[in-house]
């Protein structure tokens, strides 16, 4: 699933809270947006929460947290993600949740967050996926 927002606060910070839902083992997703011109910078906390199982080892509650700073370039534009050297804070998972996968991108004139549940979840295990993304700017 991909949702486009809007520049929420265009005279000073955004912050923008969204929310998905995905099914079963290495199930995507994905945010898109409108970065200001220039470099935008963001911090994003992302968070997976087991939401409904019929089997394994997973359980309701089991998460994953990430927060993390994004970066993007917006040029005649065009959006593409400033490399990263060194991009994540802080990263917390009970261990049936290892292996989420986070990332950004950029698509035409929209910056991305794209996330994917980990590979060892059971085919009919619901994850909810929460996002907060505040621009701290440069």
């Amino acid at each position: 699933m991909t949702t486009a927002l809007q520049n929420l606060y265009p005279r000073g910070p955004r912050q923008t809270n969204f929310t998905d839902t995905l099914t079963g083992p290495s199930a995507a997703g994905s945010l898109a947006f409108t970065p200001f011109p220039g470099v935008d910078v963001a911090e994003v906390l992302l968070e997976f929460t087991v939401l409904s199982r019929t089997g394994g080892a997973e359980a309701v509650g089991d998460v994953y947290v990430e927060k993390t700073m994004v970066a993007f370039n917006t040029v005649g534009g065009v959006v593409s993600v400033v490399p990263q050297t060194q991009g994540v804070i802080f990263v917390a998972a009970t261990p049936t949740m290892t292996g989420a996968i986070f990332g950004s991108s950029g698509v035409g004139a929209l910056a991305e967050l794209n996330y994917t549940t980990p590979p060892q979840l059971n085919s009919a295990t619901v994850v909810g996926v929460k996002a907060n993304i505040t621009e701290v700017g440069v």
